[in-house]
């Protein structure tokens, strides 16, 4: 990442500008680092996967520190710049809106292609020791917990759409069926890219009417699977994970016990991932809208 590039930590209504040319007091960013702390109380074994027996404990262990130093324009601005160092400390009371997910809110800046990256913190402490050899001059330290050590992208969305029924065989019964004889229900193929280095985390979100439906993630042969039943175009299900959630939720409800033993809570992996729908029965419309940022390694 460009340390000299534009950069801001937290959202709206409590945010730090770093680099920022005309603007005073001015935050220069001197150095981006990471630290690596024994914090033994957030130290939790977090399951990577279901039906895995891998897991990952970088929670509390890697943290990520945040250097600079704030140039003022006079002792006002120098006033000023510190109540704004010190409120983006406060994201527990400060950040208590629907982006901060208690209290991390993102750090974001650009490379040289011009993507927006970024990493989720939490910042525990931000160190401002006064002392006059510098003037109006203020170097600062601010130390924040990762929420999970991967660089993110701009979220990308794609939609797996259902297709019609097609049917083979046949059948010279004197009555009708509810559904085909020999029918096979199918979904078209949607292709989601991810242009990092690391697997990331997708959230999913299907549309009826389908019975059992499945998501499969035809490059790795994972799939996501729950025996229940979205009646209409109007009924869904949501699903949402990452390394210390889960989430799967329909009309309000969680509906994790109908989650099939073969399932996978996969990752997409760098590269093209070819994802279908399918299910017991598919109607017309039924479809599932996934999405997921790019995910580089932080380093």
């Amino acid at each position: 990442m460009s340390i000299y590039r534009q950069s801001t930590l937290g959202t709206d209504n409590n945010q730090i500008t770093f680099n920022l040319l005309g603007q005073y007091p001015y935050y220069r960013m001197t150095a981006r680092a990471l630290t690596r702390r024994e914090l033994v109380e957030f130290d939790i074994k977090l399951p990577e996967g279901m039906g895995d027996a891998d897991y990952q404990t970088l929670q509390g262990k890697v943290y990520y520190l945040l250097s600079g130093t704030m140039y003022p324009r006079d002792e006002s601005s120098y006033d000023t710049g510190r109540r704004a160092l010190r409120k983006v400390a406060n994201l527990a009371i400060e950040q208590a809106d629907s982006e901060s997910d208690q209290g991390y809110v993102p750090y974001t800046w650009q490379e040289s292609d011009l993507i927006d990256k970024t990493i989720n913190l939490k910042v525990m402490y931000v160190d401002l020791p006064e002392s006059s050899r510098n003037g109006l001059k203020q170097p600062f330290r601010i130390l924040c917990k990762i929420k999970y050590p991967v660089i993110l992208g701009p979220i990308i969305t794609t939609s797996v759409g259902s297709s019609t029924s097609t049917i083979s065989g046949s059948s010279g019964l004197p009555f009708g069926l509810p559904i085909g004889l020999g029918s096979t229900t199918y979904s078209s193929t949607g292709a989601l890219t991810n242009d990092g280095d690391l697997p990331t985390y997708p959230s999913i979100v299907i549309w009826g009417p389908i019975s059992n439906p499945r998501l499969t993630n035809s490059t790795t042969g994972e799939y996501i699977e729950l025996t229940t039943s979205l009646a209409s175009s109007s009924d869904s299900l949501i699903i949402t994970y990452d390394a210390d959630t889960l989430e799967i939720t329909q009309a309000g409800a969680t509906v994790l016990d109908k989650l099939t033993s073969g399932s996978k809570l996969f990752k997409l992996i760098s590269g093209i991932n070819q994802l279908t729908l399918s299910g017991a029965t598919v109607g017309a419309g039924a479809h599932a809208v996934v999405s997921a940022p790019s995910a580089w390694a932080l380093s």
